[in-house]
């Protein structure tokens, strides 16, 4: 890997504006085709520290978190990724992992199996700005909660190719579960 272009303004802008207090680490996950002003392709062997050096895929980055530090993941725009039967576990208490961009270049995951589903089982995680598509026909479920205080924000559930079973699935552990400015649509 090559030394670090790294330049915080460069990377500011392209993420723009902000209002968060990160207490914790901050990561960038990336594998879309419009990469950031000297940017390389997303990796998982990459650093994970800037827009330029992301990581390729979510479940890495939350591996690298440390629980309740309050660290941030952002999802770089255009970034798509598959979730197959082995899921996508979110299991690092009070990470948030924020998609960046509008529309249909938000972020996407594409559920590919009717197992496959988004499995939070840590507190106070949140996911924002998703757009979650289903790949196959009655998806179990696209996503598991199991833990407290944990919020779903301004994410787009849409099947494409058949409705899910359920959309979200959660225990008696929900507690004090935040669902906001969430879309949910069919295939029909």
């Amino acid at each position: 890997m090559a030394p670090s272009t790294f330049d915080v303004v460069k990377a500011n802008a392209y993420i723009g504006p902000t209002n968060r207090v990160v207490t914790g680490q901050t990561f960038y996950v990336g594998n879309g085709t419009a990469l950031p002003p000297g940017g390389y392709t997303g990796s998982d062997g990459n650093s994970g520290f800037s827009p330029q050096e992301a990581f390729a895929t979510i479940a890495y980055a939350v591996s690298k978190c440390s629980a309740a530090r309050g660290d941030i993941i952002y999802v770089m725009p255009g970034h798509a990724e598959s979730v197959p039967a082995a899921d996508l576990t979110l299991n690092v208490t009070n990470v948030s992992i924020v998609g960046l961009g509008r529309g249909a270049f938000r972020p996407t995951l594409n559920l590919t199996a009717t197992g496959s589903t988004i499995a939070i089982s840590a507190a106070a995680v949140s996911l924002e700005n998703f757009l979650i598509t289903g790949g196959v026909d009655l998806i179990t479920a696209v996503m598991t909660i199991s833990a407290a205080d944990v919020k779903i924000l301004n994410c787009e559930i849409r099947s494409v190719t058949g409705d899910p079973v359920v959309s979200i699935l959660t225990t008696a552990a929900a507690a004090r579960l935040e669902i906001a400015d969430c879309r949910f649509s069919g295939s029909a």
